[in-house]
Order: structure tokens, then C-alpha cells, then sequence
């Protein structure tokens, strides 16, 4: 899956600041495209990014870029702390399986997902 930087979207700033207390221009919204994090996730769906938050010595999903490709993702340290794990939440590891980055430079983490918004069916 890969996502692109949404224009605007508003939230009333109680609601905001109970999500997180980081600066409005720290925070971006990102549309998610494909499959790679269902059912977390889904085409479509929304989340916001918390840019200040890109240490992934605790769980949640990140945003990424991996070469051009910016991307969702669970992110965690691999053997030692020499290498990165990234994961797809897809229960169809054939097709999206687990990738490891040695060098700090192929995986680059741009912030932490602080909330998802989701289509209804």
C-alpha cells in the first residue's frame, strides 16, 4: 500500500488535543491506498501522522518512506537494533510479506499514526 498527503481536514481542538498534544503543524493526513494493512486498514481510509513521533521503540503503525515510496506500516527493530522490521498487517505474508532494512537510509521513519478515520459500509 502506499499513501498520499491529504489536502485539509478539520477537527474541533478539544477533540485534537485529545488524540495528542503535538503542534498542528507537526500532525499531516494521509490517504491510504491498497491493501497491505487490511484489516487495520483499508483503501481509503484515513490517518493522521504524528511527525515528532519517530521513534519506533514502541508499538503503533508508522509512516515511512522507503526510497520514493511513502508507506503505513508496523515498524520495529530487528536483532540487536542493527536493522528495521516492517510489517504488513495482511494476513497474506506470501503476498505482503515482512520486510528488514539494514541501513538507517532505506527505511526512514516520518511519524507515528495517531488516529485512523474509516468509510462506513
Amino acid at each position: 500500500a502506499y499513501e498520499a498527503v491529504a489536502t485539509r481536514l478539520a477537527f474541533p481542538p478539544e477533540y485534537l488535543r485529545s488524540i495528542t498534544t503535538t503542534q498542528d503543524s507537526h500532525l499531516a493526513i494521509i490517504s491510504v491506498v491498497g491493501s497491505s494493512m487490511q484489516p487495520t486498514l483499508n483503501h481509503d481510509d484515513i490517518v493522521m501522522v504524528d511527525m515528532t513521533k519517530t521513534d519506533i521503540d514502541y508499538d503503533g503503525m508508522f509512516v515511512i518512506r522507503i526510497g520514493e515510496a511513502i508507506k503505513v506500516k508496523r515498524v520495529s527493530w530487528g536483532p540487536k537494533r542493527r536493522s528495521v522490521i516492517v510489517r504488513s498487517d495482511n494476513p497474506n505474508k506470501l503476498q505482503f510479506p515482512d520486510e528488514e532494512y539494514v541501513e538507517e537510509d532505506d527505511c526512514h521513519v516520518l511519524g507515528r499514526v495517531v488516529w485512523v478515520g474509516a468509510k462506513q459500509p
